[in-house]
């Protein structure tokens, strides 16, 4: 007579059934995953709803080098720079590695800065400000024009703050948050 002993297959049920909810669970987490990298789900994520208040910039990429001013026909300038949320659009930062030669189509800016030019483009406003890391440009995509004059002092004002404290002179340290008071 064989005696059948209740734990043994009871354990059996338990770990095939604890393997088939741990597949489950892995199925929907790699589903969930797929849903979210979709680019339907992608335009979500920078959605309206996830803009900043008023008179605040996100840091969205950067810092980052790459090649290539896009405000400036085909070249190869390499630069460092960083990408903001701001207002309705986006503001990128560049910092070229070189002194950029620039075409009579820059005029002065009506904005209030020192020596500020302007350049009016496919691409968007640009504008260019000689600062403490040479020569300085703002891209703005989309943007309130009467808000850009505030956000690039605000900005250029933290970036120096952050430069003083940086323990790698070098190193560009751009801040997470500009508020500049909408």
């Amino acid at each position: 007579m064989v005696q059948v002993r209740p734990d043994v297959f009871s354990g059996m049920k338990i770990g095939s059934s604890r393997l088939v909810s741990s597949v489950r669970r892995s199925l929907i987490f790699l589903f969930l995953v797929m849903i979210l990298l979709s680019p339907a789900a992608q335009e979500n994520l920078t959605s309206e709803t996830h803009r900043p208040d008023a008179g605040v910039a996100l840091l969205a990429r950067g810092p980052f080098t790459a090649k290539g001013l896009p405000f400036i026909s085909t070249n190869v300038i390499s630069y460092r720079g960083g990408v903001y949320l701001f207002d309705k659009g986006e503001v990128t930062i560049f910092f070229p590695d070189r002194e950029v030669l620039l075409s009579d189509a820059w005029a002065n800016a009506s904005c209030p800065m020192t020596g500020a030019l302007l350049h009016e483009g496919d691409v968007g406003r640009t504008y260019l400000l000689d600062t403490a890391e040479g020569e300085t440009f703002f891209l703005f995509r989309d943007c309130d024009e009467k808000l850009e004059c505030s956000f690039m002092r605000t900005f250029l004002t933290r970036f120096a703050y952050f430069s003083s404290v940086s323990r790698d002179p070098g190193r560009l340290e751009l801040p997470a948050v500009v508020d500049f008071g909408g």
